[in-house]
Formats: structure tokens, C-alpha cells, sequence
């Protein structure tokens, strides 16, 4: 192995030699022996020879499927949710909400509203910005939202406790089918 350190200070490593200009440092990696199996009445068996080829047989797997789309929501204040499509959540709030401040990424536009008295104020639409999580990203959300279902359903009485218990179910299914338990 080959250890890096590039003029910024980034460290690499790799199993070739560094780009002209890095630090480089040479690391052997040693390799345990496999451990020796033991016979039924307790003796050591003998290590097969080294030159033996040894068959191994790989359990077929499952092919992978990527679980459903899932979308990350983070609102103005920060707050994040978990939507299955990208659903911003349009709507208006008052100006002094986004003014001055660096939260202009969030707004989409304004309307001027007529109050009762004849006083108006400013609104500006703002969304959520939503952006698509990759598949190990959104097994770890449904895992996330899952364990959230089943605290949820422990916590619960009636109804209440049926819905979460059925979404737990649902989501551990989820989890189960795409992202391997």
C-alpha cells in the first residue's frame, strides 16, 4: 500500500505509487494464515497443501433492487422530512420571515395582501428545497423512518397505535425487500 500526502495535505492511499509532487510512504499489509479447523474428537486437521486448489461456492444472491424514490425536504429553518416524490410545500409567509437574511434561496416570488382596515403587507412564496436521496442514503431514511414507526407504535394507544404499527409493518417490509434488513 502506498500512502499520499498531496501539497494541500490531502491523504491517499492506494496500491500504486503516488503522482509526482505528493509525499510518499510504502505500508507492507500482512495477511493472517487461516485458522486450521479442528476434528470432531478435538485434534487438529491437517492445513490443505498450498498448491491445492481450494472450491468455493458463493450462496446465489438475491438480485438488488433499489428501494423506492425518496426525497430530502429541508425547510427555511432547517427542519428536514422525508417525501416520496419532490414536494416542495409552496406557501406564503411574511416578508420579515426571508428579509434579510441568507434565506432568499427559499423564496419564488411575492404578493402584496389587502388586509381588513385597508393595511397591506408584503408575502413572499417560499418552498422547501427538495433533492433525491441515493439508494444507501434512502435505505438509512427508511430504516430511520421504520424504528421512528415502531417507537411510535410502543407509544400509542387505539387507533393511533394500529396506524403506526401498520406503517412499521410496511416500511419493515420496505427495508426487508430493498435494502437487506
Amino acid at each position: 500500500m502506498f500512502r499520499c500526502v498531496d501539497a494541500k495535505g490531502r491523504l491517499a492511499l492506494q496500491d500504486r505509487p503516488c503522482p509526482p509532487g505528493a509525499e510518499q510512504a510504502r505500508r507492507s499489509i500482512a495477511v493472517p494464515p487461516a485458522p486450521v479447523p479442528e476434528a470432531r474428537d478435538g485434534a487438529p486437521k491437517e492445513a490443505p497443501a498450498a498448491d491445492a486448489p481450494v472450491a468455493t461456492v458463493a450462496e446465489p444472491q438475491p438480485p438488488a433492487i433499489d428501494p423506492p424514490p425518496l426525497w430530502e425536504c429541508v425547510d427555511h429553518e432547517g427542519r428536514r422530512r422525508y417525501a416520496a416524490q419532490d414536494d416542495p410545500r409552496p406557501r406564503y409567509v411574511p416578508y420579515w420571515v426571508v428579509a434579510g437574511s441568507d434565506l432568499g434561496r427559499f423564496a419564488r416570488g411575492g404578493r402584496i395582501v389587502r388586509e381588513a382596515g385597508g393595511d397591506t403587507r408584503r408575502e413572499v412564496l417560499i418552498e422547501d428545497l427538495c433533492a433525491p436521496l441515493p439508494a444507501p442514503l434512502a435505505c438509512k431514511a427508511y430504516r430511520s423512518q421504520r424504528n421512528a414507526a415502531r417507537r411510535e407504535a410502543w407509544n400509542r394507544i387505539g387507533d393511533a397505535q394500529r396506524r403506526a404499527e401498520a406503517e412499521a409493518e410496511r416500511l419493515g417490509r420496505l427495508v426487508q425487500r430493498h435494502c437487506g434488513g
